[in-house]
């Protein structure tokens, strides 16, 4: 689940194995040699915001399969891991 599109893009991933991930997109342009552009990659990033992505999904979801939406509804309603 990607979100803040064209600000501070982050990713929420979420895999039956290993839970959540949540990651911030690096776009490669910070550290990029001048002309020249990196590869956007995932980098960690904070705490999950689980109610603000509820509202964002729940304010997106409307084109979205709903079988799809409701598998989604029931990842962001499961715990957040612990804390490291």
């Amino acid at each position: 689940l990607c979100y803040d599109l064209g600000r501070e893009e982050r990713a929420l991933t979420w895999k039956p194995e290993t839970g959540y991930t949540h990651d911030c997109v690096d776009d490669g342009e910070s550290n990029a040699p001048a002309g020249y552009k990196g590869s956007p990659i995932l980098v960690p990033d904070g705490a999950i915001d689980f109610a603000r992505l509820q509202k964002l999904f729940a304010q997106a979801n409307t084109a979205v399969p709903s079988e799809i939406v409701a598998f989604v509804n029931a990842r962001l309603q499961l715990p957040a891991p612990p804390r490291a």
